[in-house]
């Protein structure tokens, strides 16, 4: 009976030793990543952050027709409106980041940022902005919303690991029926999110995009 009392008492001290090990190279990495206490411990944190953030697509993809008017969320001054054709998408995004935790008044300026749309009739870098009626072409942060609960989003163009904002896409030239387009937005970590999709042979007052995710306003 001896020898096995041994084996287990070897078998727990051996636990022991794994356990201690793993708790150590924990505290090792925390040490690193978390509490910049010196000059590696801060470039390893910067990297941690930086690499922690990540730009992602949470709402629908949404086309809305070449009118004059209300589009979804934002009011355009369109004199040559063509109802046959595709003139604005509307899409929302958020900051997927750790950031909420490790320091929660941080974000990224979307000011800062650039929207770029591709298509059959080439290559368009829209401008941002803020003028109502909105007038082609450009593009406009049209919502802004919390995602934690009781939360809101505050007044400022910097999105939040709290938030979600909505950007309204209106470029210069309306894109007619089974056309193919690519939307790019980079940010100013040069981060992007990409989407896309092939304008709907019928023209519909809202035109949802498969696999962007919950359709967008009519």
């Amino acid at each position: 009976m001896n020898p096995r009392v041994a084996a287990d008492e070897g078998s727990i001290t051996l636990y022991a030793i794994i356990l201690l090990v793993v708790i150590l190279v924990t505290l090792t990495a925390f040490a690193l990543l978390v509490i910049p206490t010196v000059d590696t411990g801060s470039s390893a944190y910067s990297w941690f952050q930086g690499s922690a953030d990540n730009m992602v697509l949470v709402g629908g993809l949404t086309g809305y027709p070449d009118n004059n008017g209300l589009l979804g969320l934002v009011t355009v001054a369109n004199p040559n409106p063509d109802p046959n054709a595709m003139g604005a998408l509307l899409l929302n995004i958020r900051l997927d980041s750790v950031r909420m935790v490790l320091d929660p008044s941080s974000g990224v300026d979307l000011d800062k940022s650039t929207v770029t749309i591709t298509s059959l009739r080439g290559v368009e870098q829209l401008r941002e902005t803020d003028t109502f009626p909105m007038k082609k072409p450009g593009w406009t942060i049209a919502a802004k919303t919390g995602t934690l609960p009781y939360q809101s989003a505050d007044a400022d163009n910097i999105l939040e690991p709290n938030e979600a904002f909505s950007l309204f896409i209106y470029p210069a030239h309306a894109l007619p029926p089974l056309t193919q387009f690519t939307i790019v937005v980079t940010f100013a970590d040069s981060k992007q999110i990409t989407t896309g999709g092939v304008v709907p042979a019928v023209i519909s007052p809202v035109m949802n995009f498969p696999g962007a995710g919950t359709p967008g306003p009519v």
